[in-house]
């Protein structure tokens, strides 16, 4: 009865208007949790992995540091707003559940997982949609966010790329992204080049790189560019669960799917033609021009 009545206390504080209930960490925790997995056998590159979830997840904690079921939600939303794939988000999760196991609070895990059949599902922008984005961005003066929604949709660079464009890179017409392990480089078009080396003009920048945070020392955060998206799809009414890179980068590969299949049928035109042109000499029914020849 008594193990009854504390779970239904730590479920009815987990549910409470003022989410004032959890458990604040520290990196001390942090540390001995790790040094544990290394105890357990765990190689070093789970380690190593487990260290860098965890501590992307305690940089999105709030300043008092406390964990909450609410805290967790906020984050898993914030990575899905970045662009992370379900499958991904959900890994990371589980590595914040483990932690949790470890500080004794089981109470505090997320079961609230992305399923299966979510992770292939993700909404399309349409064009106009794109074009509206740039449309208020400009409105509003927002340049950088007016470039970089230009950039992946037009070069569909990920958002891990972003921090790692350059001056001398744009000067040279061209940006890279990694794709399956492996660096490429993609070409700018002409009048986004020109925009790009526009701003960094205007921005002082010479050189390195180009899109710079707030204090204007380090490389733009993406949990930046995500606030930064989501502001401007509020602001031109795009829906918000379009507020995310994968949703441009997926216009990107949309419009060069629509390219193609256009110069498909020129080429298939293209060819008829010339067969036309042909029949006109060796069809079987034009005998007399055969002999002609």
């Amino acid at each position: 009865m008594d193990k009854q009545n504390t779970m239904a206390a730590q479920t009815q504080r987990l549910n409470s208007p003022s989410g004032s209930e959890g458990v604040s960490i520290t990196p001390d925790q942090i540390h001995r949790y790790l040094d544990s997995l290394t105890s357990k056998g765990r190689v070093p590159a789970t380690r190593e992995q487990y260290s860098r979830v965890l501590e992307l997840f305690y940089e999105a904690l709030p300043a008092d540091k406390l964990v909450t079921q609410q805290s967790i939600i906020r984050w898993r939303d914030q990575l899905l707003a970045q662009g992370y794939a379900r499958g991904t988000i959900n890994s990371r999760l589980s590595v914040v559940n483990n932690f949790l196991e470890f500080l004794g609070h089981r109470e505090l895990q997320l079961k609230d997982f992305f399923r299966r059949e979510e992770a292939v599902h993700s909404p399309d922008m349409t064009r106009a949609e794109y074009l509206r984005l740039l449309q208020v961005a400009r409105s509003l003066g927002r340049e950088m966010i007016y470039l970089i929604v230009k950039l992946i949709v037009l070069t569909g660079i990920r958002d891990q790329d972003i921090r790692r464009v350059r001056v001398e890179m744009v000067a040279e017409g061209y940006v890279t992204t990694t794709v399956n392990g492996k660096t490429q480089r993609r070409h700018i078009p002409r009048s986004l080049q020109q925009e790009l080396l526009d701003y960094a003009r205007r921005e002082g920048l010479t050189e390195g790189v180009l899109f710079l945070g707030k204090n204007r020392k380090n490389a733009v955060h993406r949990s930046y560019v995500a606030y930064l998206l989501q502001r401007l799809c509020q602001s031109a009414q795009v829906p918000v669960e379009k507020a995310n890179i994968r949703c441009l980068r997926k216009l990107y590969q949309a419009t060069w799917e629509e390219i193609r299949s256009n110069m498909d049928l020129l080429l298939e035109e293209a060819y008829e033609r010339r067969m036309e042109q042909e029949q006109c000499y060796v069809a079987w029914e034009n005998r007399e021009m055969s002999f002609s020849l």
